[in-house]
């Protein structure tokens, strides 16, 4: 199994995408709509996937895949001037992978958030 990491996100080597999966229309993987920094796809021949699977659980939060036929590189980006923000960017080769974001549990209503980056 291979991991990527950078920032709040994980990236997993997976066998395939879940059945039932949308192929969302862009490169970018997360947003931080507050520090307006993205994790995105920059190369290579990329597609984004979501999953829901909000039927089973109405508090879920989408899990995230990503298909890489080539050599691409994970950047994180301040989304206004394309500059590097925090995180150094990650060379991915060509696979599957499961993008596994970092939660918290509110305290308060026990329920799960994201951690924003």
């Amino acid at each position: 199994m291979t991991q990527f990491w950078q920032g709040d996100l994980l990236l997993q080597s997976i066998n395939r995408i879940p059945r039932g999966a949308k192929k969302n229309p862009d490169n970018i993987i997360a947003l931080g709509e507050a520090t307006n920094h993205a994790h995105i796809l920059d190369g290579g021949q990329t597609a984004i996937y979501t999953f829901n699977e909000s039927f089973w659980n109405k508090d879920a939060i989408p899990t995230i895949f990503i298909e890489i036929k080539k050599d691409t590189i994970l950047r994180h980006i301040n989304i206004s001037t394309g500059e590097q923000a925090d995180h150094e960017p990650v060379e991915l080769p060509p696979g599957i992978y499961k993008v596994i974001r970092q939660v918290e549990m509110n305290p308060f209503d026990r329920k799960m958030r994201l951690v924003l980056d």
